[in-house]
């Protein structure tokens, strides 16, 4: 009987114990990476000042439906107007 000393599963381990490819692992780090609790946070900060940024901009655009530059564009006219 082979001896599991070494590969004894623990709670949580998820696919790191299996054996895969290193082309698998590559194209999917998140299933091998264990979480970092410091990057989550800094990217769900990050996404919510996205979102409230631009939730800001649609409000304080609200009044000119076509944007801040819609006044300065000009038509180009044709030599038959």
């Amino acid at each position: 009987m082979p001896s599991t000393e070494g590969n004894t599963p623990r709670p949580n381990d998820g696919l790191r114990r299996m054996r895969t490819t290193t082309i698998f692992r590559i194209v999917n780090p998140e299933l091998f990476i264990r979480p970092n609790k410091y990057v989550m946070a800094f990217g769900a900060v990050a996404i919510t000042g996205c979102i409230l940024f631009l939730a800001l901009m649609r409000a304080t655009n609200k009044g000119n439906a076509r944007g801040e530059y819609a006044d300065t564009t000009i038509r180009k006219k044709s030599r038959w107007d």
